[in-house]
């Protein structure tokens, strides 16, 4: 067996929510489409490949996403204008896409429908993609493709496609995708476990997440000192929650006090931040998308789960500024791919059963 890698240099200063801003406007749009022209059932399994040791993961469920109007109205035409340019410049030539479709089996985007972002340390990073993929077929597949196209810097090792810059290409035998930044993490995802020790990522609504004790205190400290008492919320052992999508869009988060730290405590914790913050923002001419009045309508609570006793966060979102949001966005969107000469017509998007 050949030696791995050696693994980069730790850094002092991570960039956690950096990546998670990327990961939510660039990840999910794409799984989410496949979802859309797919409608068929998937039973979420990506999960499971999540690494031992995860301190920081968020995961996407297109069907949920894409299921929501806003999104179908303001943001799929984009997608599906895209999808028509790029088959009207590649002309009668087989396209990449449709070049890889034949060599793994994968129908893009069909066959993608959620996807996962994973770290252990903040340094290296895994990518997980789920859905109706057949096993077996996605590294040789990729393996000829680069070949053929003259990509230097590939090399099979231990079954996974590694560059050697680390860049890891990988399937597990359910048929997972995994792009590891390192060898060590993607092989670290390749078996499927439930077992206690993998990180518990929720899998329900549209974005669900995780964040160990590590990730949280380092994203606190991205909190502002305008809003008095976070320090109080490095009790949290463990965050997780999810964000639901439909008429009454909400936020429903978790926190796992410290074992030292009753539930109790970390609620009126938790509620005092939430007050103080709604003061600080009020300095704050925007709405934040929806965020102050969901701050502002947050219910607190300390429950027990399984003898564990932890707090919830609900916080109600608005329909109508999340509609908006999302059709600014869009009309971001287009304004800047119209400036690299795309069409400007707006496609209608396809009717659905929901």
């Amino acid at each position: 067996m050949s030696s791995s890698p050696p693994e980069p240099a730790k850094k002092k200063t991570r960039r956690w929510p950096v990546v998670l801003f990327v990961f939510l406007f660039l990840a999910l749009p794409a799984v989410g489409l496949g979802v859309y022209f797919g409608l068929l059932h998937h039973d979420p399994a990506a999960h499971e490949h999540v690494p031992d040791g995860t301190r920081i993961a968020l995961r996407a469920d297109g069907a949920k996403f894409f299921a929501f109007k806003p999104v179908r109205e303001h943001l799929l035409p984009l997608v599906l204008e895209a999808r028509d340019a790029a088959k009207s410049k590649d002309g009668n030539k087989t396209s990449r896409v449709k070049r890889i479709e034949e060599e793994t089996g994968i129908h893009i985007p069909i066959d993608l429908r959620e996807v996962i972002l994973a770290s252990t340390d903040g340094q290296a990073w895994v990518v997980l993609i789920g859905g109706k993929i057949e096993p077996g077929r996605f590294v040789s597949g990729l393996q000829k493709i680069f070949k053929e196209e003259g990509l230097d810097g590939w090399e099979l090792k231990e079954g996974m496609l590694v560059h050697t810059l680390g860049l890891t290409l990988a399937q597990a035998d359910d048929g997972t995708l995994i792009f590891g930044t390192t060898p060590a993490i993607a092989r670290a995802a390749l078996p499927a476990s439930d077992a206690p020790s993998r990180a518990p990522l929720p899998v329900d609504g549209a974005l669900s997440f995780l964040i160990h004790e590590q990730a949280w205190r380092e994203m606190l400290g991205l909190i502002p000192p305008l809003v008095p008492g976070t320090d109080t919320l490095r009790n949290v052992e463990q965050a997780s929650g999810h964000f639901v999508l439909s008429q009454q869009p909400r936020l429903i988060v978790r926190l796992d006090p410290k074992k030292t730290v009753a539930a109790s405590k970390l609620a009126t914790q938790t509620q005092n931040v939430l007050s103080n913050a709604q003061l600080a923002l009020l300095l704050v001419p925007h709405d934040l998308g929806g965020a102050k009045d969901a701050i502002r309508s947050a219910k607190v609570e300390a429950l027990p789960a399984g003898g564990a006793d932890h707090v919830m966060v609900t916080a109600p979102w608005s329909y109508a500024v999340l509609d908006r949001t999302i059709r600014d966005l869009a009309h971001t969107i287009r304004g800047a791919t119209n400036l690299f000469g795309r069409p400007s017509e707006q496609p209608a998007a396809p009717r659905l059963p929901f």
